[in-house]
């Protein structure tokens, strides 16, 4: 039974089947994927920031990854919010 379920999990979500390299310092995941992009990975939410996004490094339950590792588990990008519109300039 439990052979079943394992098998029908991986069916169903084939996110699990992907294992992705994480670690707590970037020079370790870019000495595992040095021809890759560094990402900062969300386990929790399975979103992950590049380099150049804020956030980068910064929050809980998140480590460093190879993006192509990351990708392929059906992980995504972080989409950044677009910067805010200028004020329109007073009436004179």
């Amino acid at each position: 039974m439990l052979r079943f379920v394992l098998a029908f999990s991986l069916l169903a979500f084939p996110a699990l089947a992907q294992t992705i390299f994480t670690s707590g310092s970037s020079a370790q995941a870019q000495a595992h994927c040095p021809d890759d992009t560094v990402v900062w990975l969300n386990t929790t939410r399975h979103i992950y920031r590049l380099p150049t996004q804020k956030g980068y490094g910064r929050s809980k339950d998140s480590s460093y990854a190879c993006r192509k590792e990351a990708d392929a588990a059906g992980n995504r990008v972080k989409k950044d919010k677009p910067p805010a519109k200028p004020a329109a300039p007073a009436p004179q």
